[in-house]
């Protein structure tokens, strides 16, 4: 798989994935997105991997998904002015991917992309209602397209302007959520999730979620609350981090794989609910 081949490439080197990042101009959470499956790179970072790495491109994509280099075939974008510190509250229904991030600017973007369903403005509708210090935000489906056709292949980004972050609550399900480079006072996701990443995070980070999940996170700092009902989940830190944990509800477990707690942690984190385990581990005891 590509994905892995970029990591141990990546290990070989001796790099963090900063670092790689550093090296082809890219984003550390876009170097997650590859190494983790979700992303893949495009024609020209391929071949800046290649050379970093010293491996010929064909080496390198060998059996990797080489026909999704390209970008989505199609996408509907609506923008949004905002000009006040904001509570904002998104309901999305049904994802492939649901990705969330803030960025320096002054407007809410809310992009549906998709290679296999045409008309996305046609059949999504995107209602916003912005009321004094809240922004709450729907993303609807029509009848021309399924839920099936919506879990395969619709993927929905929400970029939010960093200057005017408060708190974000948002639920719905998806087979991989991503969050990154975002700070602000609390994220609450209610719903089901299968793979989650979560990188360059400062805040509370609820995750309501009664399914079992694989968490893939690095640079995060405040606290991880998961709620959960007789699950099992395991978290996988990517780079060092500095934790403490804590267990409340009925019959949790958490279990620390090459892991140690320490006083002052950067990142506290607590399991919730019933009947529910949680392995933490770096990736390093994979």
């Amino acid at each position: 798989m590509l994905s892995e081949k970029i990591r141990n490439y990546r290990k070989q080197a001796g790099m963090s994935q900063e670092q790689l990042a550093e090296k082809l101009n890219v984003s550390r959470q876009a170097v997650t997105k590859w190494e983790t499956g979700v992303g893949i790179p495009d024609i020209v970072n391929l071949k800046g991997l290649s050379k970093l790495f010293s491996v010929s491109l064909d080496e390198l994509v060998e059996d990797g998904k080489t026909e999704s280099v390209s970008e989505y075939i199609y996408e509907s974008i609506t923008e949004y002015d905002i000009d006040k510190v904001k509570h904002y509250d998104i309901r999305f229904g049904s994802a492939k991917e649901f990705e969330l991030f803030s960025y320096d600017g002054e407007k809410l973007y809310v992009e549906l992309y998709s290679n296999k369903i045409s008309d996305l403005q046609k059949e999504f509708k995107v209602k916003i209602d912005d009321v004094k210090d809240k922004t709450d935000i729907d993303i609807k489906h029509g009848n021309g397209v399924t839920e099936a056709e919506i879990k395969a292949d619709l993927h929905i980004k929400i970029r939010l302007p960093k200057s005017y972050l408060f708190k974000v609550d948002f639920s719905g399900q998806t087979e991989v959520l991503l969050i990154h480079d975002i700070e602000l006072e609390n994220i609450e996701y209610d719903g089901k999730a299968t793979d989650v990443i979560l990188d360059s995070i400062s805040s509370h980070i609820e995750l309501n979620v009664n399914s079992d999940m694989l968490i893939k996170a690095s640079c995060l700092k405040g606290k991880l609350d998961l709620n959960q009902l007789s699950s099992s989940s395991r978290l996988i830190f990517s780079e060092n981090q500095k934790i403490m944990t804590f267990k409340k509800g009925i019959k949790n477990k958490i279990i620390l794989n090459g892991m140690e707690e320490t006083e002052n942690a950067e990142l506290e984190i607590e399991l919730n609910g019933m009947k529910s385990e949680l392995i933490i581990s770096s990736d390093e005891e994979i």
